[in-house]
């Protein structure tokens, strides 16, 4: 069936002609339009932008800009041989970044530079700090000898009698070897004759307790205990206990680095906050699994105060866990520093969850390029990186280190990544679209 919403017209011969010409051309502009926009949604690219005239508007969607110090450089000045650093956050593969800048007026011109970009998760780019032992609470045992973590330093029982005089249960101590010791600092050995050590962990009735500064700290609830202990490791004690220490005021919460879901929402936990994750597509971007999403109550999550929406640009809080692919590495995330935890019986230690897996090699691979000036545009410099190198990375976050040869001052900043036209391209699109889809609406009915 032809459909004619005209047929009463009638043209002339050359109307006709013309009418038809008009008609072939918008046939053919409609087929351009829907290319092109085929072409944008299969073979997208993302722009990313810092005003350094505005450095705190909302539209600044670089993350972070700052120096080799991690100090931030919210004026755009840069100085002789020196770099600029700064992040970008995205999901999915892209084959180019291209980055160009425009200095301001009154800046010299940038005569050479160079800039480099590697990906991994912001937390990870920390630099590395000392490494640390097992956590406080920790049981172990060597070369027939017993040992409590206590306020970080590793105190060793006086005997085995001084073991089942306190009630430690045996089965409670994992074997450590002589390295892995090291890196508790040795304390004062416990003898039977005193006061259970601090570190020392009870369950009395149905509640867990942990002993800190003498007195008797109280779990919330079983659950928030086993984030941080087994139930193994504990010491059975009737009420009675309760009168021989003081009870302190403030419970105790869940491990660092926990994931907890309440109501429709999902959380990290981390010191005194929590901290909402904006979408599923967040929470997969982040490298987190779902299965460490631990279900909690309004009495549990009354111990913190709401953080800072996490969305596609945050950054993993302290207490998060990486394990590296290559050697199954530990790290923990401590006040700004990547701290190596030695072994898995210290990573356990610190955290019940699946720890985020990352690459220590890949931190080794980077691109480059060349600055050069932009035609027919004062003062912008571009510089186009390939990246097809860093796809199926581990994470989320791309850093950029930007070198100037001479001291300048830089207006605005810009990042774009773009997708070439290829078959491999286009099949990444579509894989990237149908997993974004089944996260937003399979993983959430799973944690409820």
């Amino acid at each position: 069936m032809k459909f004619d919403f005209t047929h009463e017209a009638i043209l002339d011969k050359k109307d006709r002609k013309t009418y038809h010409l008009l008609q072939t051309i918008v046939y053919f502009g409609a087929f351009l339009g829907t290319l092109y926009f085929s072409y944008l949604i299969l073979f997208p690219s993302r722009t990313f932008e810092f005003d350094f005239t505005n450095p705190n508007s909302s539209a600044n969607s670089i993350i972070s800009p700052r120096n080799e110090l991690g100090i931030p450089l919210s004026n755009g000045k840069i100085a002789e041989n020196k770099n600029l650093y700064f992040d970008t956050a995205l999901v999915g593969n892209f084959s180019q970044a291209v980055i160009s800048f425009t200095l301001s007026r009154n800046s010299a011109a940038a005569e050479s530079g160079a800039a480099e970009v590697r990906r991994s998760y912001q937390a990870f780019f920390y630099p590395e700090g000392e490494p640390v032992g097992f956590k406080d609470g920790t049981l172990i045992k060597n070369n027939g000898n017993y040992y409590l973590i206590s306020v970080g330093q590793l105190r060793k029982f006086e005997n085995i009698n001084a073991v089942s005089a306190f009630g430690f249960p045996p089965g409670a101590f994992v074997a450590a070897d002589t390295e892995e010791m090291s890196y508790n600092p040795p304390g004062r050995e416990i003898k039977s004759t005193e006061n259970y050590p601090d570190g020392s962990l009870f369950k009395i009735n149905d509640d867990y307790h942990i002993l800190a500064d003498q007195k008797l700290k109280k779990f919330i609830s079983a659950a928030v205990f086993l984030t941080q202990y087994s139930s193994g490791q504990t010491i059975n004690k009737s009420a009675d206990f309760l009168a021989k220490y003081e009870l302190a005021g403030d419970p105790v919460g869940f491990s660092d680095g926990s994931l907890i879901s309440y109501g429709d929402g999902v959380y990290i936990i981390s010191g005194k906050n929590f901290f909402p994750i904006d979408n599923p597509v967040t929470f997969e971007a982040l490298g987190y699994d779902w299965n460490s999403v631990i279900p909690a109550s309004a009495d549990e999550l009354s111990l913190y105060q709401r953080g800072k929406l996490t969305n596609i640009k945050g950054v993993h809080p302290d207490g998060t866990i990486f394990s590296v692919a290559e050697d199954n590495r530990y790290y923990i995330i401590q006040d700004g520093l990547k701290h190596l935890l030695p072994s898995s019986n210290i990573a356990v230690s610190w955290g019940k969850n699946n720890p985020i897996i990352v690459s220590k090699k890949e931190l080794e691979i980077s691109s480059r390029c060349a600055i050069r000036k932009k035609i027919l545009a004062a003062q912008t410099y571009v510089c186009e990186l390939p990246i097809e190198n860093l796809a199926n990375f581990f994470g989320k976050d791309y850093e950029f280190k930007q070198n100037f040869s001479q001291a300048g001052e830089i207006d605005s900043l810009e990042v774009t990544f773009k997708n070439t036209v290829s078959v491999a391209n286009l099949k990444a699109t579509l894989r990237d679209m149908i997993n974004r889809i089944i996260i937003r609406y399979v993983p959430q009915a799973s944690i409820q």
